[in-house]
């Protein structure tokens, strides 16, 4: 008796395992741990605040000279 393979089968439990095997790759990677400078971005949220409140005080200074010159022309 001869031994048929089936060859079709034969590539889908191939490539399954090929899978099978990325996937567990994937899972037990382990991203880089840089080193991050705490204080720095501390720093920078704080400018970044800093200028929005400067923006919305010259926003609010600017309409207020606007209500102020129309009702002065009335």
């Amino acid at each position: 008796m001869t031994i048929t393979r089936l060859e079709r089968k034969g590539l889908r439990n191939v490539s399954r395992a090929k899978r099978k095997k990325q996937i567990i790759k994937s899972l037990s990677k382990i991203p880089v741990i840089k080193n991050v400078d705490l204080e720095a971005i501390k720093k920078e949220f704080d400018a970044k605040l800093k200028t929005k409140s400067k923006s919305t005080k010259d926003t609010k200074d600017a309409s207020k000279k606007t209500a102020e010159k129309s009702t002065k022309k009335k």
